[in-house]
């Protein structure tokens, strides 16, 4: 659920810690909030964090490195992390029979269908930015395909 919170002061760089040695925020906690929200419309962390959806606006267009460096990082994370729970559902379903259609629900998120898509070709930028999710994806998640690789093997042999 939405935990409202109006901040002390205006979000801005100096609120943080990092930036200003009598900030009362931690970036970090800022970021494991966000990412906790799982939520890439931003709205849920937006509400949680900078107390409305207008202050986030606001904080995002007056503060362009949050918005172009902080923000793509965790967003990434987020992506990173669905499409690696997606691959463990698809996984599990591999396991067992009693999977009741997740599979299609986790191979829409896994293959990243939800992002809107954006006519012409993707920039370099999103090309090396979808490379960089898959990679990681495949790397949180190697030692899960090893073992459902084993376990249809097994029940190809009992066959």
């Amino acid at each position: 659920m939405l935990k409202e919170r109006a901040p002390s002061r205006t979000p801005t760089r100096k609120l943080f810690k990092q930036y200003d040695p009598e900030g009362a925020e931690d970036l970090a906690s800022w970021r494991d909030t966000f990412v906790a929200a799982m939520d890439l419309s931003e709205y849920i962390p937006a509400i949680e964090l900078a107390g409305s959806w207008a202050e986030w606006e606001r904080m995002k267009r007056e503060w362009p490195f949050f918005r172009e460096k902080i923000l793509t990082e965790w967003k990434e994370e987020i992506e990173v992390r669905m499409r690696s729970e997606a691959m463990r559902a698809v996984i599990d379903v591999a396991k067992n029979e009693n999977h009741n259609g997740r599979v299609a629900a986790a191979k829409f998120i896994l293959e990243g269908k939800y992002a809107p898509k954006t006519p012409g070709r993707p920039s370099k930028e999103e090309v090396t930015r979808q490379a960089r999710i898959a990679a990681r994806t495949m790397e949180e998640v190697d030692d899960d395909i090893a073992r459902v690789q084993e376990t249809i093997n097994q029940i190809a042999t009992i066959k």
